[in-house]
């Protein structure tokens, strides 16, 4: 993980910093963002007007069907104060037009814009993010070559804003401090860096980003098109065959589940698998735990791969529990401490409280977290960090780590040293 051998596992201090209107916290080598206002804004889908009571064709109805994590009543009263609201004038002469059918005993209910495919609706609520393994200045830039940016990147961070994740994003981190980092407070911010590969959250190492669109389409073909030569290390369970391995069986991937599959004939042609090749190299065999370090070269790019592959060849990333490897007992007790941790800490602890003071003082953006604390329903309030029973996944940080990027001579971007993972003595 990011402790460091002799280093205690239970952090007591905490540190706040202020990141673009927002605040971040660090503790027990977590960072945390604070909640804060957001304004998720959707298209409407056809399938979302496709009801069978035409009564229910409307705002209210249609997103307490997609997003019933919330009651009715919590979608009715947003649509009220609004924070739940059409971008389409039609809309609401819609639903006047209904309204004028109805009957005089009708009047008195409540009604609600219908939605038509096409529209544009936004919902402004105030966002809790899960936590993710990373100090403050972890991510970093290690080398700038033609508009090419190599970044390290920790582990359970995940590279764009997706999902339950924002402001604990690698390229949201880069925006808000490249500013700084480049002495440009006074100036208006960079445009945000353009992520050319992908990296899954869960794994470390080298992430190569582009400062134009121009830079990204053309290193982005070059990664697309199998130039670009990767190379990644993994510890990984057993002792590892000490010959040059190449693993070729095709695989896909179940969105459901989100994980690898592979045919159990990999000689049969099946259009629901990839051509996918990956070669291994043995680095060292770790004889105490029965784990080796090794090297590998995907050829193709598929999801999972090397992960995938290695569960197929019989080692399987030594704490990789989705294909197969088990945390260790260290592990396993710093995720009970990060559960605890993010249980435990919430909106009213008095060094959060101070901040809030301090930040409404100075900000008057109506749509900011501290405005609308008190007229908004949350089920994950007062904690800082929605992080429901998921932590042994969310953070996981397995033992694959991306090392190399190349392409011929023209340029060689490396991420070292490698993670403390690498080393016998870490365990």
């Amino acid at each position: 993980m990011h402790e460091k051998e002799g280093e205690e596992d239970e952090v007591k201090s905490i540190d706040i910093v202020h990141e673009d209107d927002t605040y971040i916290v660090f503790q027990n080598g977590l960072r945390l963002s604070k909640p804060y206002a957001f304004d998720f804004i959707a298209n409407v889908k056809r399938r979302w007007c496709e009801v069978e009571n035409e009564e229910e064709n409307n705002i209210v109805d249609i997103f307490h069907k997609e997003f019933p994590n919330l009651p009715r009543e919590y979608y009715a009263q947003a649509f009220k104060d609004g924070r739940l609201r059409v971008e389409d004038k039609n809309a609401s002469s819609v639903s006047r037009s209904h309204k004028k059918k109805r009957k005089k005993e009708d009047d008195e209910k409540e009604y609600f814009p219908a939605l038509v495919p096409g529209q544009t609706v936004r919902h402004l609520v105030h966002k809790h993010e899960p936590p993710v393994l990373c100090s403050e200045n972890e991510i970093e830039i290690l080398e700038e070559v033609d508009d090419i940016v190599a970044v390290r990147k920790p582990a359970t961070v995940p590279v764009h804003p997706t999902g339950q994740y924002r402001n604990n994003s690698v390229v949201e981190i880069l925006r808000q401090r490249l500013p700084e980092m480049n002495d440009q407070k006074n100036s208006s911010p960079p445009p945000p860096l353009l992520p050319l590969h992908r990296l899954d959250r869960n794994v470390s190492g080298l992430l190569l980003m582009a400062k134009t669109s121009k830079a990204a389409k053309i290193a982005t073909d070059l990664i697309v098109s199998n130039k670009v030569r990767k190379e990644y290390v993994a510890r990984v369970k057993g002792l590892f065959s000490k010959e040059e391995t190449t693993c070729e069986v095709p695989l896909g991937f179940c969105g459901k589940t989100h994980v690898a599959t592979w045919p159990s004939d990999s000689s049969t042609p099946s259009p629901l698998y990839k051509s996918a090749k990956t070669s291994f190299t043995l680095i060292k065999h770790f004889s105490e735990l029965d784990e080796s370090l090794v090297r590998c070269v995907p050829e193709t790019g598929r999801t999972h791969q090397i992960r995938a592959h290695l569960k197929i060849l019989g080692h399987p990333i030594a704490n990789d529990v989705v294909y197969g490897g088990r945390l260790s007992p260290r592990q396993t007790k710093l995720q009970d401490e990060y559960q605890k941790m993010c249980h435990s800490f919430t909106l009213n602890d008095d060094r959060l409280r101070r901040e809030d003071a301090r930040a409404a003082a100075t900000n008057d953006d109506t749509f900011k977290w501290d405005k609308i604390k008190h007229t908004t329903e949350c089920p994950h309030c007062p904690l800082v960090c929605w992080f429901g029973s998921r932590a042994t996944h969310d953070l996981e940080a397995i033992y694959l780590h991306c090392i190399k990027y190349s392409f011929k001579e023209s340029w060689t971007f490396e991420c070292l040293p490698l993670p403390n993972w690498a080393e016998e003595g870490s365990f």
